[in-house]
């Protein structure tokens, strides 16, 4: 085994590990929101809508800084400050002075934590495996990262069942603490310290990650469904465990058992690459994309019919089709951008992308408390709708999986 299979394999475990800790809590601070502290719905939207403000908010500095710090050491410091901010949840809990605000400021600093992790994350890849390898280094990432959601949802459910979902949320802070330790031993030449230019402005360089993005029409169409699709899916998400809770009574068990079955559909990652190659990556973003967001509106329906049948194929359907549309496009990125502009450009997407989803939070929270849950979940799946024509565009349609033309040429 090289040196640079080694260290792909270490961020691998870690990140698998990691993924299992993330899953947990997606499922137990909401539940800690709308069971133990009777938050509304627009409350439960502001919460999640937090974390994933720091990305519109610090994206693109943040992008210019990882492009001249170590990303290695970036997400190993990342790592330690969720895993410090989501141990304060069960030790308050343990006190009894857990509160709201308290929720939201641990949403807070994960999300500025993260800000920092994502975008290293993606930007170091490619300094671990050759070019060739990308979209399968990206499908084993993907397929364990949500195969591990599996096991993190089915283990919330019986832990919060039996523990609480305060304490539940101890596994979560460990595993960011495992995530770190699998870093700490990693060992990769990141090439992108020598290529920058380290006497560049902070303006100039944040102005050259800018240009890398918008010199590419293309990036910027898939950037713009992406952000649409999060756009509606994360108003449906600020209402969908109340949804699950409130109106169809099912309990956190359950509804763990549900997120861990349904996730099945992960298998989607074991196919993305070679579904690339066969139809093109256009054509295998565009029906990824289309399968999963039309199959939001099986959702509400699930309150005419008994509801189980129908969650899980709406969540199948997406857990199947993300995958594929997340691999390929992310694989296309990295194989197009440059290594020194990578933390940049990637961090101009991301806030793209990422920028709608507390916006969508917080939108679906306040319609769930004015219109109704099943009212915000119809409206949410006819938005995220709304990304489907973003990657109807010839230049898309026609990008392969081993397109490497400079992305000036990809108009």
């Amino acid at each position: 085994m090289t040196g640079r299979q080694a260290a792909f394999r270490w961020l691998w475990a870690g990140q698998t590990t990691s993924a299992v800790g993330s899953a947990i809590s997606v499922l137990a601070i909401p539940t800690i929101a709308i069971v133990a502290l009777h938050a509304s719905p627009i409350a439960v939207g502001t919460l999640e809508a937090v974390e994933f403000a720091a990305f519109p908010l610090l994206g693109l500095v943040a992008g210019v800084w990882i492009d001249r710090w170590p990303r290695r050491t970036t997400m190993l410091v990342a790592d330690l400050v969720r895993g410090v901010a989501l141990a304060s949840i069960p030790l308050a809990a343990l006190v009894h002075a857990l509160g709201f605000p308290q929720l939201v400021a641990v949403a807070a600093c994960v999300g500025i934590a993260s800000v920092f992790f994502q975008v290293a994350y993606q930007s170091l890849v490619p300094a671990l495996v050759d070019e060739a390898e990308l979209e399968r280094a990206n499908a084993r990432l993907e397929l364990t990262s949500s195969g591990a959601q599996v096991t993190g949802s089915a283990l919330a459910g019986a832990l919060i069942a039996a523990i609480g979902a305060p304490l539940t949320v101890v596994l979560d802070a460990a595993s960011f603490g495992i995530s770190a330790l699998t870093l700490a031993v990693v060992r990769v030449r990141e090439t992108h310290l020598e290529a920058g230019s380290p006497h560049a402005s902070f303006a100039t360089s944040l102005r050259q990650g800018i240009a890398a993005v918008m010199r590419a029409p293309v990036i910027l169409r898939i950037a713009g469904a992406t952000a649409m699709s999060n756009f509606g899916i994360a108003m449906g998400t600020a209402v969908y465990l109340i949804f699950l809770y409130r109106v169809l009574h099912l309990s956190p068990a359950i509804t763990g058992a549900l997120f861990a079955v349904s996730n099945a559909g992960v298998v989607g990652a074991l196919f993305a690459p070679r579904i690339a190659r066969r139809f093109g990556a256009g054509r295998a973003m565009l029906w990824s994309l289309t399968l999963g967001v039309v199959s939001q509106f099986l959702v509400p329906l699930a309150v005419l019919v008994p509801p189980l049948p129908l969650l899980f194929a709406a969540q199948v359907a997406m857990t199947a089709c993300v995958p594929i549309y997340n691999i390929t496009q992310v694989s296309l990125r990295q194989r197009l951008i440059p290594a020194e502009l990578m933390g940049r450009a990637n961090a101009t997407i991301r806030t793209v992308v990422w920028g709608t989803m507390p916006l969508g939070l917080i939108a679906g929270g306040a319609l769930g408390s004015t219109i109704g849950i099943v009212p915000t979940l119809i409206v949410a799946a006819a938005v995220a709708c709304t990304a489907i024509p973003w990657l109807l565009s010839a230049p898309v349609r026609a990008l392969r999986a081993d397109d490497d033309s400079p992305v000036s040429s990809l108009r």
